[in-house]
């Protein structure tokens, strides 16, 4: 396994355990990995001791902002209030619509946290960061939003919007880490 990042070159996630571990016998370590639609990498049990790893369902982590209500208030947040954000906020979900099924889209808007098997299935094999998030941000005005600024979408959303996949896979960082 290589892990990379864009603009520098990538280092096996094992090689910096390892050389962590020169300081720090005992230390704990977790990898989480993307599952990018057709990674094989098999997770292992949250133990608290070694090199641990876990992996999300969905084909990248950034899917994981796509709820409605929170992109919504972020494309406000941009926008700004009144009718533009209003317009931002339909083509928005306009451009939404295109991506699935519309008569799936209704249900996914009245409960994102519960997707159908078919959108569920869609977020396993697309790529949220540069196939799905950028268009959506795009046809809301919002045009050259960096990837590396996602954390901002994240930061809007309140604590009923957060999948519950992601609560699992923070408790498993606490597990893993022993905390």
């Amino acid at each position: 396994m290589w892990e990379t990042r864009t603009g520098a070159s990538g280092i096996k996630a094992r090689d910096h355990y390892d050389a962590l571990k020169l300081v720090r016998e005992d230390l704990p370590g977790l990898i989480l990995l993307d599952s990018d639609g057709k990674l094989k990498i098999p997770e292992t049990d949250i133990t608290g001791e070694g090199l641990q790893r876990i992996k999300w369902k969905r084909y990248e982590t950034e899917s994981y902002l796509l709820h409605p209500a929170a992109l919504e208030r972020f494309v406000e947040l941009k926008v700004g209030p009144g009718a533009h954000s209003k317009q931002a906020k339909e083509d928005m979900r306009i451009y939404f619509e295109s991506l699935f099924d519309p008569a799936l889209v209704p249900g996914y808007y009245a409960s994102p946290l519960k997707p159908t098997p078919l959108i569920e299935s869609f977020l396993e094999q697309k790529k949220a960061r540069s196939e799905i998030l950028p268009g959506i941000l795009s046809a809301a005005g919002i045009h050259g939003f960096d990837y590396t600024r996602y954390h901002e979408i994240a930061a809007v959303m309140l604590p009923g919007e957060i999948h519950p996949e992601v609560r699992e896979k923070l408790d498993a960082i606490q597990k893993a880490f022993r905390l």
